[in-house]
Parts: structure tokens; C-alpha cells; sequence
């Protein structure tokens, strides 16, 4: 895929997931995110930005990369915590910054079953470029929070005015709070859009 930018785009298709990427957890974890990676790739419209939450194990992350390199070239990983955050950015574009804000606080350690106090969760960032203009910029927030004031309070820290903003979470913390489609061309001004991740059963 070229990396040219003569224009930039009159839409941006987004996609959001919780994978359940839970190691010795999840059922059949290897091989429901390997078809993850397959779906993503043969996606119609083909997704621009995928954010994808609960994906614990890099090396099941690098999976779901190597089946969507064609359309989804960048990606970004990030680490948190001994067992990671479970978070990951792909993009059609560049990535051109990711930063990653832990929250002070996950779950409560006496319900250790759900796993929120041993990992890192947070809230994952990609400033991605879309066209070769100045404000042709995109910040991608990604999380899958553990209590309904965790969201506000790092997106008070991290927010930009200036730039174009697209949150992906997941979590019924948040059961109001309605995703809208997210237009972005170069006559816009900075805007910020919530874009829900999808239901899925676990199967538990």
C-alpha cells in the first residue's frame, strides 16, 4: 500500500473490539483471534483504524498484524504492567506519537477471578496522520476501563483542542455515552467522536 498522501480521506471507517484475549482464560483464544485477523482483512468497507481491547498476548496480536499488513501497515502494541494492558491500535496510516496512561487504579483485589487488579489498564493513544496538511490529524484513544471515572479523568490530561479526537472503550460503564460516525475533511474543525466497542459472549 502506498504511504502517499495527496488528499485525505472524506471518511474514516472505524472498527473497535474486545477480542477476550485472556490468556489460559479465553477459550479457544489462539485460533478466535487468528479469524479475527482474517475477518478484519476481508472487512467490506475495509476499516481505516482498529482498535482492539483484551488482547493480553503479543504474540496473538502479531497475528492478527501479519493478516492485516495489506490494509492496516501500522500498528502499535502497548505494554503495561506485568501482564500488559490488553490494548492495540491499527491504522491504514501513520502513527506518528503513542503515549499510554495507566489508571491509578484497576478493579479491587478481592475480586481477583476478573483480573482487572493484575493488569494495566489504561488508556492507549496514537496520533495518526490521515492527509499531508497540518491539521489533517487524528487522536486515537483506546481503553477498556475499570470504573466509570477512570475515562474522564485521563482524557482531561490528555485531550488536545486542537486536533480532530475518536475515543474507542469498552465497558457498560458508560451505557449513555453513543458512538457517532466520524467525518473528518479538511474543512472541519478539531472535533471529538465515541465510538463504542462491539457485544461479543464470552461463553463463560
Amino acid at each position: 500500500m502506498s504511504d502517499k498522501m495527496d488528499e485525505p480521506p472524506t471518511e474514516i471507517n472505524v472498527l473497535t473490539l474486545n477480542v477476550w484475549g485472556l490468556k489460559y482464560i479465553s477459550k479457544v483464544r489462539t485460533e478466535r483471534l487468528a479469524e479475527i485477523g482474517r475477518q478484519l482483512a476481508l472487512a467490506d468497507p475495509q476499516p481505516h483504524i482498529v482498535a482492539l481491547q483484551e488482547c493480553f498476548v503479543q504474540e496473538d496480536f502479531q497475528s492478527i498484524r501479519r493478516e492485516t499488513r495489506g490494509i492496516l501497515p501500522y500498528g502499535k502494541y502497548y505494554n503495561s504492567a506485568v501482564f500488559g494492558g490488553g490494548l492495540a491500535i491499527l491504522s491504514r496510516w501513520p502513527i506518528e506519537e503513542s503515549t499510554m496512561f495507566k489508571y491509578p487504579l484497576n478493579g479491587r483485589p478481592q475480586a481477583f477471578w476478573r483480573g482487572d487488579w493484575f493488569v494495566g489498564k489504561g488508556v492507549a493513544h496514537a496520533r495518526i496522520r490521515f492527509g499531508p496538511g497540518r491539521k489533517d490529524i487524528v487522536e486515537v484513544f483506546n481503553t477498556h476501563v475499570s470504573k466509570p471515572d477512570d475515562l474522564p479523568f485521563a482524557l482531561s490530561i490528555l485531550l488536545r483542542p486542537t486536533s480532530s479526537t475518536l475515543i474507542c472503550y469498552s465497558n457498560p460503564a458508560f451505557p449513555d455515552l453513543e458512538p457517532r460516525p466520524m467525518l473528518p475533511t479538511r474543512r472541519q474543525t478539531p472535533t471529538t467522536r465515541t465510538c463504542a466497542t462491539a457485544s461479543h459472549s464470552r461463553g463463560r
